[in-house]
């Protein structure tokens, strides 16, 4: 089990390397994404075994500070999932979910607060909500009320809960219509709601080929290389949480230790081309709008919040332990 005092130490580490464009890194990974389920669909999902999911973590509880249980599908799905965090968290992981509230119900509320969850994001996409209907809409916005109060009945205080209200998909209702929506939740009891459009974050330059999309973009190599890595519901290890195809497959975990591939020849080279900014020779990362996001005090966003995140998680996780109130800490580390 990882000693989360450690995780000061890794995060000086990780910091340091991003800074300096290092493109070994003297750390293993702080964060890994685990796609419990491949699929949205029930009959068509595929579902990662226990087995897999527990050698993972016994494999990476040293020093892996953060696990996201969410990836490419919808995780409660999985008949296992309360199982797999209360695992985790007994190794002494932190771990967060991101799922579609329409897949909420009160059984899966209690289970998966019981055993132990530190974060949940519960996305409601309300373009789709609203080709379902207002009635569709209204039954999503009732489970996330729903499971804010279970919360509040079992006298926890975890998990920290995220309320993301997107406008995707091709119905597109406006900013207003959104803001109808977070005036009803705002006293649901969330700790946060974040409202999103799409274009949004649509990177500068769209459109532009690649030797001129390098000139008129103000890019910085992607934090995302330097802390985290990705393993699929088989086993297999992709480059990055935006290779939805996993078109730069690095290996697979059920073959070759997180370790190795972590500093294996396909990350430092695209470490080496982020330094260097050679971001149109990566198919993947040329149109990724991660390497453009804002900047405070000169370093980028995403890479202040990811590390102050993970060491907030550590640090609530540690209170929580000499307290002997396990289980009771929130999670600050967010990816909206």
């Amino acid at each position: 089990m990882l000693n989360r005092l450690k995780i000061l130490k890794r995060l000086r580490l990780a910091r340091n390397a991003y800074r300096h464009g290092r493109a070994i890194c003297d750390y293993p990974p702080l964060k890994l994404w685990v796609e419990l389920v491949n699929g949205w669909a029930p009959a068509a999902a595929s579902k990662m075994e226990f087995g897999l999911f527990r050698r993972i973590v016994d494999q990476s509880a040293s020093y892996v500070a953060e696990m996201e249980l969410s990836y490419r599908g919808e995780s409660l799905l999985h008949p296992l999932l309360p199982q797999m965090i209360a695992y985790a968290r007994k190794m002494g992981i932190v771990t967060c979910l991101e799922t579609s509230a329409a897949g909420m119900s009160e059984g899966k509320s209690v289970k998966i607060i019981e055993a132990g969850l530190d974060r949940i994001t519960l996305w409601l996409d309300r373009s789709a909500a609203e080709t379902g209907g207002g009635a569709q809409e209204d039954n999503i916005v009732a489970n996330i009320e729903d499971f804010l109060r279970i919360r509040e009945e079992l006298g926890r205080s975890s998990p920290y809960c995220v309320i993301a209200l997107s406008n995707t998909g091709d119905r597109f209702v406006g900013l207003s219509a959104l803001d109808d929506v977070k005036s009803r939740l705002d006293h649901s009891g969330a700790e946060r709601i974040v409202l999103s459009e799409p274009g949004r974050e649509e990177p500068p330059g769209m459109g532009l080929n690649r030797d001129e999309l390098e000139q008129v973009r103000v890019c910085f190599p992607c934090p995302y290389l330097w802390y985290s890595m990705v393993i699929l519901c088989d086993g297999s290890i992709t480059l990055c949480c935006r290779d939805w195809e996993n078109a730069n497959p690095l290996g697979s975990i059920i073959e070759t230790r997180l370790e190795s591939l972590w500093n294996g020849e396909t990350m430092t080279t695209v470490r080496e081309l982020h330094v260097r900014k050679e971001y149109g020779q990566i198919e993947l990362c040329s149109g990724c709008n991660v390497i453009w996001k804002p900047r405070m005090s000169g370093r980028p966003k995403i890479e202040l919040s990811r590390c102050s995140g993970i060491l907030l998680s550590a640090c609530r996780r540690l209170r929580s332990i000499l307290s002997g109130a396990r289980g009771r800490g929130k999670d600050f580390f967010s990816d909206i």
